[in-house]
């Protein structure tokens, strides 16, 4: 299994855990295994880690929670993560609301499965660089990418409106 793929099942496995209050009717009367996920309830609409969450009713301003894990996002969050954002495209992000959880979901998911990562190797405590351990987690589980000169010299050269590409 490539290192690519293994990421994207890791992810996938992380969504799958996901409960999702987009929909408020569909999970009432179902058990949340029973409920419908975001990709069955609305095609096309997440390519990430929220195709596989199950609808469901949460409580009260709670938009996101993964089942078995202490990762809980509210619209406060969200709203509070928006307005930290450039002034200038803070209206887009306040209109796709659902692709901020998305990201926000995917970066907990991600943290979290490092620092279980780097308490499973008891290694040195968790570091206040949230973002460095994510990138470690991430080299070990993907590594770097490997990429020869032919591979980038056929990239450019088949991709020239792309890549700006001048054979002179």
């Amino acid at each position: 299994m490539n290192r690519v793929t293994k990421l994207t099942r890791l992810l996938a496995a992380g969504a799958c855990l996901l409960a999702v209050c987009l929909s408020p009717g569909p999970a009432r009367s179902a058990g949340l295994h029973d409920a419908p996920t975001v990709e069955s309830a609305y095609p096309g609409l997440s390519a990430g880690p929220l195709s596989l969450a199950r609808l469901g009713e949460l409580p009260g301003g709670t938009v996101l929670r993964v089942a078995g894990e202490e990762i809980e996002i509210t619209a406060q969050k969200l709203d509070q993560g928006i307005a930290e954002i450039a002034p200038s495209i803070q209206d887009e992000l306040k209109r796709n609301r659902f692709y901020v959880l998305e990201q926000t979901a995917a970066d907990a998911i991600l943290r979290k499965l490092a620092l279980k990562d780097r308490q499973a190797a008891e290694t040195e405590a968790p570091s206040a660089d949230a973002q460095e351990m994510v990138r470690a987690f991430l080299e070990q589980v993907a590594g770097a990418p490997e990429v020869t000169a032919e591979e980038v010299v056929t990239f450019y050269q088949g991709s020239p409106q792309e890549t700006e590409y001048n054979p002179r």
